[in-house]
């Protein structure tokens, strides 16, 4: 094998770890989903108005893009392993 072919390697390899790193922190930091049916059972619907309706919106909304996020991320890493596969790290 080549020294190019080699330090390629090497420089995806370290881009890998270097992936797989900050998509662990990310992961970490993700938070839990907002208990939307808890959250909302605790209002009683005379104290709905429409500020408590638009948070509720936004609650939902939040963990519509979290779960979004981890589904990416898991995409992420089952990318990786792959590579990481290929290149039999």
């Amino acid at each position: 094998m080549s020294s190019g072919i080699q330090l390629n390697k090497l420089l995806n390899r370290c881009d890998a770890l270097q992936i797989k790193t900050a998509l662990d922190e990310v992961m970490e930091k993700l938070p839990e989903p907002f208990p939307l049916h808890d959250l909302m059972a605790k209002v009683s619907p005379e104290e709905r108005t429409p500020y408590v309706i638009v948070a509720f919106q936004e609650c939902e909304r939040m963990n519509f893009l979290v779960a979004e996020m981890r589904r990416s991320l898991r995409e992420l890493d089952l990318g990786l392993k792959v590579a990481r596969f290929r290149l039999k790290l």
